[in-house]
């Protein structure tokens, strides 16, 4: 089950990159964007 668990690991480095961003553009947006609500937090 070698693919499985490389999908299951390239998910989460996707998720992990993706909060990543997210995180990035919080801190660049704060003043335009006071409260953003991104979906991968709420579902993690």
């Amino acid at each position: 089950m070698a693919t499985a668990k490389s999908d299951v690991w390239t998910l989460q480095d996707a998720k992990a990159r993706l909060s990543e961003l997210v995180e990035r553009a919080r801190s660049g947006r704060r003043s335009v964007l006071p409260d953003v609500h991104d979906p991968w937090s709420a579902s993690s």
